[in-house]
């Protein structure tokens, strides 16, 4: 497994041999950097939120909220996550909830709450639920 310092060490053109485009090699260098200057923050997540995780972790380039909840979700294995910029979870409750298409966010977010502590679970169900609609 490399490791953070070699991630560091290693040459955009080595990466790009090995197929990551120039911009993912920033993503992993971003990383790397982070990693190095907070070991703790990405070793011990155990002891923080998943709000607290999704805080620090999005200041990596290439990491956004969406990426780091599925992270929570299915690395981590979270079970109160709600990834409310998901579309297919966002269509999934258009379709058997009633709420109109593309309404606030607010509004999903506040459905999603009845479900606490167990959105996760709620979730993979909402995108089971999409693949068995009719095409």
């Amino acid at each position: 497994m490399p490791t953070s310092r070699s991630i560091l060490d290693t040459p955009q053109d080595q990466h790009r041999a090995l197929g990551v485009s120039g911009q993912k090699h920033g993503y992993l260098q971003d990383l790397a950097r982070h990693y190095l200057e907070d070991p703790e923050g990405f070793d011990n997540v155990g002891r923080l939120s998943d709000e607290d995780i999704i805080k620090s972790w999005i200041r990596v380039k290439g990491l956004g909220r969406w990426t780091v909840q599925m992270h929570l979700m299915f690395q981590l294995q979270r079970p109160d996550v709600f990834p409310v910029d998901d579309l297919g979870i966002r269509r999934a409750m258009e379709r058997h909830f009633d709420i109109p298409k593309d309404a606030p966010k607010a509004t999903y977010e506040k459905r999603a709450l009845k479900w606490s502590p167990f959105r996760t679970a709620a979730c993979r169900v909402l995108w089971m639920s999409l693949d068995n609609q009719p095409k």
